[in-house]
């Protein structure tokens, strides 16, 4: 579980999922899409599960697909990463073994071949062609689709496999 923690966090560093922008706060807060909020332990951060910020319609809207909120407590020494996957946001560091991974829907293929590529390299073996191409498709169906308003109704079915 921890290199899938590991490999999602590694996405939001290297910004696959869109730059995030730095806010600090001292007070309760709610947190946009694509910040990474910084806090000093006291302050309670809600990462909201509907948005009134839509000037278009000005009705509620879902947070957009494969959106990014970070939250990072310098009393605690912790980082908490959420990325909103279809239906809801997953709180990366919050992963246990029993839990679906994120984004498979994107493809649980690709998202094996994204896993299994840095297993290896954790364990210095070399990735084959087809595992590299089946990782760089993944990764590119993200890049394509992140920092883009893309906004997912949620569906009966979930089952993506």
């Amino acid at each position: 579980m921890i290199v899938l923690q590991d490999l999602y966090s590694s996405w939001v560093a290297n910004g696959i999922f869109g730059p995030l922008t730095q806010v600090y706060k001292t007070e309760d807060y709610t947190a946009k899409e694509g910040e990474r909020v910084t806090t000093t332990g006291s302050p309670t951060i809600t990462v909201p599960d509907v948005y009134t910020d839509n000037d278009v319609l000005d009705t509620p809207r879902t947070p957009y697909d494969l959106s990014v909120v970070q939250v990072a407590d310098t009393v605690a020494d912790t980082v908490n990463t959420y990325i909103y996957d279809r239906t809801q946001w997953v709180d990366i560091e919050g992963l246990v073994k029993t839990d679906n991974a994120p984004l498979e829907g994107f493809g649980v293929g690709g998202l094996g071949a994204c896993l299994a590529f840095e297993l290896g390299e954790f364990f210095g073996s070399s990735a084959s062609p087809g595992l590299i191409r089946a990782r760089n498709r993944f990764i590119g169906a993200l890049r394509t689709t992140s920092g883009r308003a893309c906004h997912v109704e949620p569906t009966e079915n979930t089952d993506y496999a």
